[in-house]
């Protein structure tokens, strides 16, 4: 069955929309933590998030974008326009998609409690 152009262009139009959130939503599903999340999405080991490593993950995911739609996707998620994607960087953008009400941080990368020594002596919970 041949489908006419401009359906096929108004299919790749309205899966493209809400591409950000489709993106943050598989980064949020597929890992646990913000840091786990960018030590895995950066594929090429470089220290920051490429334009390839991205790419590779859509791929991954089964996301087809026009290029357009990537440089649109990769300049978000580059907050400081450098054209790589730092961890601070990936904190501003998916951080705060993820959990806006808690900045940067997502399940387990909640800064931890300082926890209270306990006393090791007999008299520390009598009175003096």
């Amino acid at each position: 069955m041949k489908y006419p152009e401009k359906d096929l262009n108004q299919c790749k139009q309205a899966y493209n929309e809400n591409l950000i959130e489709k993106v943050v939503m598989k980064i949020y599903e597929q890992w646990k933590t913000m840091r786990k999340a960018f030590i895995e999405l950066d594929h090429s080991k470089q220290g920051v998030i490429i334009a390839d490593d991205l790419k590779f993950y859509l791929t991954h995911w089964g996301i087809v974008v026009t290029p357009d739609k990537f440089n649109e996707l990769f300049n978000f998620f580059d907050e400081d326009k450098d054209g790589v994607i730092s961890y601070k960087d990936f904190q501003k953008t998916v951080g705060e998609q993820m959990q806006p009400n808690q900045g940067k941080y997502w399940r387990q990368d909640m800064p931890r409690q300082t926890r209270i020594k306990a006393c090791k002596n007999d008299h520390c919970w009598h009175g003096a």
